[in-house]
C-alpha cells in the first residue's frame, strides 16, 4: 500500500485497485471479497513453517484452533492429511521417518516452558521394492519428560498379512483391557518381565 508501491506496479489509488491491508512480514494474504486483500495476522509462512494461531475463537467440542480437511463429494473418500519424506528425490532407506505429529504444552515452572508430551511417529522399516513394510509408534512423556513408545505397530515381519504389536514400556508397565480379550492362539504367550 502507499503511493510508491502503487507506482511500482503501475496502478493508481482507484477503488477498483487491489490493496493489501494489515501488510507485514510473512503474513499470508487472503481475499475478503471484491478487490480487498488482507494480510492475516494469525496465519504466517516464513519459507519453511506455516503457523496458524487462534487466540480466542472456540470451535466444536470447546477447542480453539482447528484444521479441517473436508471431502465434499458424495462418495466414501475421506479427507486426507498427507505427510511425506521424499529424501530430495533420492531412494528411501530402511528406518526413514516418514511423518510425525507432535504435541507440546507448558509445564508449571511459572514462565511458559514448552515440552513435548506426546508424539505419533511413522517410519519405513523396509523399503525393498514389493516388500515395503512400515512402523507406527505412539509415544508419551513418562515420569521425567522422556518421550517413550507405549504402542508400536510393526509391519516388518517377513510374512505377508502379519503385523506385530508391542504394548507398554518396561516390565512395570500395566496394560488394562476393559472388555474381553479374544486371542486366536495361546501358543506364543510369553512374559516379557521374566
Amino acid at each position: 500500500t502507499g503511493a510508491e508501491v502503487l507506482s511500482d506496479i503501475g496502478a493508481s489509488a482507484e477503488s477498483s485497485d487491489l490493496e493489501i491491508s494489515n501488510a507485514s512480514d510473512n503474513r499470508v494474504v487472503t481475499s475478503s471479497g471484491g478487490t480487498d486483500l488482507n494480510a492475516e495476522e494469525n496465519l504466517t509462512f516464513d519459507g519453511s513453517t506455516l503457523t496458524a494461531t487462534c487466540p480466542s475463537v472456540v470451535f466444536e467440542h470447546g477447542v480453539t484452533g482447528q484444521l479441517t480437511i473436508k471431502n465434499t463429494g458424495n462418495n466414501t473418500t475421506p479427507g486426507t492429511l498427507k505427510l511425506e519424506n521424499t529424501r530430495g528425490g533420492n531412494a528411501g532407506q530402511d528406518g526413514d521417518s516418514t511423518g510425525s505429529i507432535v504435541f507440546f504444552g507448558n509445564n508449571d515452572a511459572g514462565s511458559p516452558v514448552s515440552h513435548k508430551f506426546a508424539e505419533i511417529l511413522a517410519s519405513s522399516n523396509d523399503v525393498t521394492a514389493d516388500q515395503e513394510a512400515g512402523e507406527l509408534q505412539f509415544k508419551v512423556a513418562e515420569f521425567d519428560g522422556t518421550v517413550t513408545t507405549g504402542l508400536k505397530l510393526d509391519g516388518d515381519t517377513n510374512a505377508d498379512g502379519e503385523v506385530d504389536v508391542t504394548i507398554g514400556a518396561g516390565a512395570a508397565s500395566t496394560t488394562t483391557i476393559a472388555g474381553t480379550l479374544t486371542m486366536g492362539t495361546t501358543a506364543a504367550i510369553t512374559n516379557a518381565g521374566q
